[in-house]
């Protein structure tokens, strides 16, 4: 550690710094920690499953990395990577490792004053044991600008940082995808939280929402979703609009209990025109929808997958088989009866 570091003293002109996979041996702990080392030419910053001596490679790096991190400056834009899995009872804890990474804010902001201001796409992913915040700059060719790859990482502090990383930017175009995933069976229990979810719905920078749950998500998680995405709530302007007005994509893959007349309830009150006393109030159309049924979801036969298709605002539905095929929507709405909602769940078949 100390010959890197020294390396890193001595070229400050230094422009690209990448680590990965290297095991060190153990090194002296300062404390108060020296003035970090500035690098005001780096352009890439990439530091990868990085390890102690004293630290099991398989549980946890969190501490050599985050040493690092405090012991180096660079500046705004330049483009950052860092993937590492935690080890919840190092030295250094998963909430005061996450708060020496560097704010994805700065990298908005680059991105927003660039030549060109360009609209940054930002993936988020939460749940499954690991955490993934990354930013690629909107171009026809996009490259990374910044990418935290966290395993074991506590949902609601990942939560937490990421709210306020992008409220601090909510100034800076963006189009923000968020994937949902519940733990694999067998791992410890962990189910899709509909809270955690719908704590973005007021986003308009939220373009795509995906979840993927397992064989064990209880069948009400499924019939909860559709239900919210098709309940207005109040906007902080005191109107009322549909949860993620800006929607442009849904993507549900191994959630049971999603039959086809509860999609079809959901697109038909989504997109329903707001009545005459609702005019004022709910000005706020959806953008049209695209559906992506993954696995275990969208077995609802040719009858519902017409009938879905043919509400306005549904643009298309994308199957999870080997070979996925995209229907387009059909321009004729036929009159539908509409089911009741929320409706009752059927135990025997879903």
């Amino acid at each position: 550690m100390g010959a890197i570091l020294g390396i890193l003293a001595t070229n400050p002109y230094l422009e690209v710094f990448r680590l990965s996979n290297v095991r060190f041996a153990l090194y002296p702990e300062h404390d108060p920690i020296p003035a970090p080392i500035s690098l005001d030419h780096l352009t890439q910053v990439t530091l990868m499953d990085i390890t102690q001596a004293t630290e099991d490679p398989f549980s946890g790096s969190n501490v050599v990395i985050g040493y690092i991190l405090q012991r180096i400056r660079f500046r705004t834009g330049t483009a950052f990577t860092v993937r590492t899995k935690l080890k919840t009872n190092a030295s250094l804890t998963p909430e005061e490792f996450i708060n020496v990474v560097p704010s994805p804010v700065e990298a908005l902001a680059y991105l927003s004053l660039a030549d060109g201001p360009q609209r940054a796409d930002v993936d988020v992913k939460f749940g499954g044991n690991g955490f993934l915040f990354r930013i690629q700059d909107g171009l026809q060719s996009p490259s990374i600008v910044f990418s935290a790859d966290v395993d074991g990482l506590p949902e609601q502090v990942a939560k937490e940082w990421v709210v306020e990383s992008l409220r601090q930017a909510s100034t800076t175009p963006m189009d923000l995808r968020l994937y949902f995933t519940s733990n694999e069976c067998g791992s410890e229990p962990s189910s899709i939280s509909l809270e955690e979810i719908f704590h973005f719905q007021l986003w308009e920078s939220v373009v795509d929402l995906t979840l993927t749950g397992n064989p064990q998500t209880p069948p009400d998680v499924g019939r909860d979703l559709l239900r919210l995405l098709s309940t207005p709530c109040m906007s902080e302007d005191g109107i009322m609009v549909m949860p993620f007005p800006k929607l442009q994509h849904l993507g549900i893959s191994v959630v049971p209990g999603i039959k086809g007349k509860y999609m079809l309830a959901m697109v038909q009150a989504r997109f329903a025109p707001p009545g005459p006393t609702e005019a004022a109030s709910h000005s706020v159309v959806p953008v049209p929808l695209m559906l992506h049924c993954g696995n275990g979801v969208g077995a609802w036969g040719r009858s519902y997958q017409d009938k879905i298709l043919a509400v306005p605002g549904v643009k298309g539905i994308k199957t999870g088989v080997s070979h996925p095929a995209l229907r387009l929507a059909r321009s004729s709405s036929p009159t539908v009866s509409e089911p009741d909602w929320p409706p009752p769940y059927d135990f025997g078949r879903y």
